[in-house]
């Protein structure tokens, strides 16, 4: 019972920098909801390697906000 932890090798780099990028993107999203960011909420949006560019990542914004409104805390 409990936690045993084991030592392992270190990860790859390629890994541990999906693992930094998802990262930065989930504080953001918390950070966003936190302080009722929408430019937080932006800049995780265009940190996300499938985002294709910044106007697809406002328009998605303004669309999550408008669907959502009911569920998402005001974000100015």
């Amino acid at each position: 019972q409990g936690l045993h932890p084991r030592a392992m090798p270190a990860l790859p780099e390629s890994v541990l920098a999906i693992l930094r990028t998802q990262t930065s993107i989930n504080r953001l999203l918390v950070e966003a909801f936190d302080r009722g960011s929408r430019n937080r909420l932006l800049q995780a949006l265009l940190l996300d390697p499938t985002t294709p560019s910044y106007r697809q990542a406002a328009s998605l914004l303004k669309a999550l906000c408008t669907l959502q409104e009911k569920v998402l805390p005001p974000l100015h």
